[in-house]
This record gives structure tokens, C-alpha cells and sequence, in this order.
């Protein structure tokens, strides 16, 4: 009898290999229902069962592919000491030229399973090796799962130089599939200019989140209203992070060179955007009703806040903001950085503004007093009064 199973590893959609085995039809659909149901509980059983028969049927002709698979499932769920056995297994047969899984699929998530029980310099070592190989490999679930959570590790053990190195192979692994991975790819090179920037301020990294900055900013214009929450939420971020870079080197009043260009990186990005971005859902009938015209009553101006000022922070807040008919406004942080150190003086100051709503004119056909999502970005950098400076 012919059956199949689902892998899970690539990354557009599912393959299906042809099995025709000693292990039980019966393992294999259970193992096969649990993936296609995303059901964790029932997949972990699954797939110790198919890892088992797979490990005990070594003549079987798919027991590689079916122990290679059965490891995968229990590794990417959080199970990577119950998949080495298997991957061990998987590894120990023979592969065939562009035969699936390949020795190079093998090798990799071995070393990802006993480097996920175990982070010591050895399996960090070997885990490497395997990676170096396969940065301008195509991505699939493994490697983006590899590439990510080795970078993620750095980050938060603070090793901050190697951090930068591992994002920067995730960011080019990644990047060759952005359109399915772009939530991943856009954080691993975030992370690659904000520990660069860190580590040296180097206006090198100014001009990095300029680009990420500008990619993103066009990601997000291009993309359906309302954009996907991930990418909103990117976008803020990575704005929050360029506008700090340029507040500390326009304080630092050095590198002008690179402010000028990393400027002109982020205006050619949109040229109908002026720093101001309002999102609104077209699907609702009522956006089908254009916005009247209107304005704040005044430009906000927060006050810099005492103790960021003496400890020598420079910052931004990007600031996203509704306003009801009546012209109140609703704001709140979407990004900071540093968080927190002027999220309070911007609120504050948002709090003293109101809208103005522009009148339709005679003959003027109907408009909505209704706005969301408006995105204000401030730049708390030094000054001659301490203030903040106008974007």
C-alpha cells in the first residue's frame, strides 16, 4: 500500500514524499493528521511513535526520511532532546544525490537538537559549522529556525559582537524569502544595526536602519489596510530606532555626512510621505467617505525630561494617535527607544493638544471628522535649550 508523508520543513506549503514501508500506515496517518491539524499535543505523540518504528525498521527504504521528519516535528516543538535519537538515526543512513532529507538537512538538525538541550562552546561550535554553509542556501522552516534562534541566543547572553555577526548570516539567509519570512528577516536585521550601533556608533549603523528603515516604511505604504500587525509594529520600532540614531549624532554634532545621506535613504523611500502616516481601514463603508481636512491647534512640544537630561540620554517616541469628531485625541506609544525614558513627557504633551476639524464648504460634499492612526514621531536630542528638536 502507498502513503505519504507531510513534511513540515519546507517552507512554501507542504511536500509530500512517497513511503512505502514496514512501518504501519496506521503511524503514518496519525502523524500526518496531527501536522495538518497544527494540534502540539497530538503531533508530540505522533511523532514519538513514527520516530520509533522508524528507528526499529533501519532496512525500511523511507526510514531516514520518516526519522528525519518524526525529529524535526518534536524538535520545532520544544522536544529536541526526545528528537536526538532519531536525527542520529536519520544521519547514520545513506543519502542519495537530491534524495530528501539530504545529508546537509541531517547534519543541520542534529547539531540544532543538541545545541538546543545544551548551549556550550562545543555545540555552539558545531551548530556554526553547519550554518556557515547554508547562508546562501534557499530557506526552508529548519534553517530560518536555526538561523533565528542562534542569533536570539546571543542577544540575550549579551554577547553583543557575535549577536551582530549571527543576525547579519540570518538577515542574508532570510532575505532571500522576505515576502514569507519578512516578520523574521526584518528582526534579524534590526538587530544587526541596533547592537552595531551599540557596540560602536559607528555611522555605519545609521546608515543600515536607514535602509531597513526605508523598506519597511515602503512594506508598509504597499501593504493592505489595515497592514498585518507584525509589520505595523516593525515599522514603529524601526522608526523609533533611526530617529534615536539621528538624535544622538546630531547631538553628538558629528557625522554629517552620513545624517545627510541616511536622510536621503529614508525621503526616496516614499516621496508622498511627509513623516506623517494616518492608516485606515477602505474595507468599511464609511472610509468610502473622504476625512475632513484639519490640524492640530498647535505643534506638541515636550519638555525634556530632568533626569534623561542628566544622565545624558538622547531618544525618540513614535506616537500613534485617533481623533473623535469632537476633536479629542486618543494617543498612545507605539515605539520608544530608550523605552520609557520619554514616553511620559510626550503623553504629557499630547494630552494639551486638541484637532481642529476644517467645515466643508458650501456645495462641499460630506466628509467624516473621524481620524486613526495617526504617526507623529519625536527626537529628544541636545541642544543649546535642552528641548526637542523639530523633525
Amino acid at each position: 500500500m502507498r502513503k505519504f508523508i507531510v513534511s513540515a520543513l519546507a517552507v512554501f506549503g507542504a511536500l509530500c514524499a512517497p513511503a512505502v514501508a514496514k512501518i504501519s500506515d496506521e503511524t503514518v496517518a496519525r502523524y500526518n493528521a496531527a501536522v495538518q491539524a497544527n494540534d502540539v499535543p497530538s503531533l508530540l505523540t505522533a511523532a514519538e511513535a513514527l520516530a520509533g518504528e522508524a528507528v526499529a525498521s533501519p532496512d525500511d527504504r523511507d526510514a531516514a526520511l520518516l526519522a528525519f521528519e518524526a525529529a524535526w516535528a518534536l524538535c520545532r516543538n520544544g522536544e529536541c532532546e526526545a528528537a536526538i535519537p532519531a536525527a542520529e538515526f536519520a544521519l547514520g543512513l545513506p543519502a542519495n544525490a537530491g534524495e530528501h532529507p539530504t545529508r546537509e538537512d541531517r547534519r543541520l538538525l542534529l547539531a540544532y537538537a543538541e545545541w538546543t538541550v545544551e548551549k556550550n562552546s562545543d555545540t555552539r561550535t558545531a551548530l556554526d559549522a553547519e550554518l556557515s554553509d547554508r547562508v546562501e542556501s534557499f530557506p526552508t522552516l529548519l534553517t530560518v529556525s536555526a538561523f533565528h534562534n542562534r542569533y536570539i541566543n546571543d542577544l540575550s547572553e549579551g554577547r553583543a559582537r557575535m549577536a551582530q555577526k549571527t543576525a547579519a548570516a540570518a538577515a542574508t539567509h532570510m532575505g532571500q524569502a522576505k515576502d514569507q519570512v519578512g516578520q523574521l528577516w526584518s528582526g534579524a536585521e534590526l538587530a544587526v544595526h541596533t547592537t552595531h550601533f551599540n557596540e560602536k556608533q559607528s555611522p555605519d549603523a545609521l546608515i543600515g536602519i536607514a535602509e531597513l528603515y526605508a523598506e519597511l516604511k515602503l512594506m508598509f505604504h504597499v501593504a493592505p489596510s489595515p497592514a498585518p500587525e507584525w509589520l505595523r509594529n516593525r515599522y514603529y520600532e524601526t522608526n523609533a530606532w533611526w530617529t534615536a540614531m539621528h538624535a544622538y549624532f546630531r547631538s553628538e554634532d558629528t557625522s554629517s555626512w552620513a545624517r545627510r545621506r541616511a536622510q536621503k535613504i529614508v525621503d526616496d523611500a516614499i516621496t508622498d510621505d511627509n513623516h506623517t502616516h494616518v492608516e485606515g481601514d477602505t474595507t468599511h463603508a464609511e472610509d468610502r467617505i473622504r476625512r475632513c481636512p484639519g490640524n492640530l491647534n498647535r505643534p506638541p512640544s515636550p519638555k525634556y525630561p530632568q533626569a534623561a537630561l542628566n544622565e545624558g540620554y538622547v531618544g525618540a517616541v513614535i506616537v500613534a494617535f485617533d481623533v473623535n469628531e469632537e476633536g479629542r485625541i486618543d494617543a498612545r506609544i507605539a515605539a520608544s527607544v530608550p523605552s520609557d525614558k520619554f514616553d511620559e513627557a510626550v503623553l504629557e504633551s499630547m494630552e494639551r493638544l486638541k484637532w481642529n476639524w476644517e467645515e466643508p464648504g458650501p456645495g462641499a460634499p460630506p466628509c467624516r471628522k473621524e481620524v486613526k492612526n495617526v504617526i507623529q514621531p519625536f527626537e529628544f536630542a541636545f541642544a543649546a535649550s535642552y528641548d526637542v528638536l523639530p523633525n
